[in-house]
């Protein structure tokens, strides 16, 4: 399931990585390139994609459990508006961060908490 999920959202979050770099006239929050913003989703899908694809994935877990953290971490601190006076990272999709974190989070933690119950 980790690896799956690595796959999934670390090529996902390539392609919004690169994405972020070019501007898209006409949807809304895209207007503007963000290249703070598409580096930090080009690196974290790259860390995602290689520990999905290494070594049989055997570091998918761990990884979505990190690279989750700091999703959730980023996603909260733009919800509560840390990152309002920093404009390369004031994001205004707090809420995907928070989603796709809190997701990643439970996903990676499933395994280990399943295998710890008696």
């Amino acid at each position: 399931m980790t690896r799956i999920w690595a796959l999934t959202v670390g090529t996902g979050f390539v392609v919004v990585g690169v994405l972020r770099f070019v501007a898209l006239p006409g949807v809304p929050g895209w207007e503007t390139p963000e290249p703070v913003h598409g580096i930090l989703h080009l690196v974290t899908g790259a860390l995602w994609l290689a520990a999905a694809l290494l070594r049989h994935g055997c570091h998918a877990g761990l990884a979505t459990r990190w690279l989750g953290a700091f999703w959730l971490a980023v996603g909260v601190a733009g919800e509560v508006g840390w990152l309002d006076g920093v404009e390369a990272l004031a994001f205004d999709d707090a809420i995907v961060h928070l989603v796709v974190g809190l997701g990643a989070v439970v996903v990676g933690w499933a395994p280990v908490l399943k295998r710890s119950r008696p």
